[in-house]
């Protein structure tokens, strides 16, 4: 979706897409949205369907990353993508 000419992008896990299968676009805006560790994004937000959500793929089963972590994550992806 969309927001004032941006593109608002949820970070939450179990998303349908993968971080690695999104692709930013150089010519877009983007507002991406990371929850705290504890509570992550509410689910009044993440359930709205009208946004695109992501999430980070791993290699264990850990649950969360520290929001800085992946912050970094996903703004490298992002910077990436858009080079």
């Amino acid at each position: 979706m969309t927001y004032k000419g941006y593109n608002v992008i949820l970070t939450t896990p179990g998303a349908d897409t993968g971080l690695n299968d999104y692709k930013f676009e150089s010519d877009k805006k983007y507002v991406i949205v990371f929850g705290n560790e504890a509570n992550g994004i509410s689910d009044e937000i993440v359930n709205d369907k009208s946004y695109d959500r992501i999430s980070i793929e791993g290699y264990s089963d850990c649950e969360s990353l520290n929001v800085s972590l992946s912050a970094g994550i996903v703004m490298y992806k992002a910077a990436s993508d858009m080079k």
